[in-house]
């Protein structure tokens, strides 16, 4: 568990996320060089939801983990069960309606062929672009060169997909580092 603890930091996550932990065992102990119970506060703080799936019997601290962050434990009986069980964890937890969130409108307009005289509001100009093609705003119509930009008439955020996924991994923190030793070998 203490493992677990270091490798996912789910603190750093928005509150509206939800931070959840499948785990899948087999054992019938477990090896912690810390306080167990220790680890099971911590992550009820975080408000980290874990929940067991066992595949030979209950453990007690398993069970005690699920029952401290609100997690489900199973014991599979089989592998049907197993296939049911692991299913009814594909659905998210409900969320709670005080969870905080902020929503971004965006629009994702298609890169179209420009057989028309229209306005490009990113050169306050009616040029035709070089290649004959440009972005219209999918609320208003306005006409833009390039992507992203903020529309000047309805003020919708206008980005394509490979933007938006390129910029997902600077939306979350990066882990705090370890200062690592490099004179032992």
């Amino acid at each position: 568990m203490s493992r677990v603890q270091k490798s996912l930091h789910f603190s750093s996550y928005p509150g509206h996320a939800s931070r959840e932990l499948i785990l899948i065992v087999a054992s019938l102990s477990t090896c912690d060089p810390s306080s167990i119970f220790g680890t099971f506060e911590l992550l009820k703080r975080y408000r980290i939801r874990c929940s067991v799936i066992s595949l030979c019997a209950e453990v007690f601290v398993f069970k005690k983990l699920c029952s401290i962050t609100s997690g489900r434990h199973n014991v599979v009986l089989d592998s049907t069960h197993f296939e049911v069980v692991l299913n009814e964890h594909t659905n998210p937890p409900v969320s709670s309606r005080n969870a905080e969130s902020s929503v971004v409108r965006m629009g994702f307009p298609a890169h179209e062929s420009i057989d028309f005289p229209s306005f490009c509001l990113c050169h306050q100009s009616e040029i035709r672009p070089p290649d004959g093609r440009g972005f219209f705003c999918p609320q208003c119509g306005a006409r833009y060169c390039s992507l992203p930009v903020e529309c000047r008439i309805c003020k919708l955020t206008l980005i394509s997909a490979p933007q938006l996924a390129r910029s997902l991994h600077n939306l979350l923190p990066l882990p705090v580092f370890e200062e690592v030793d490099t004179t032992e070998g």
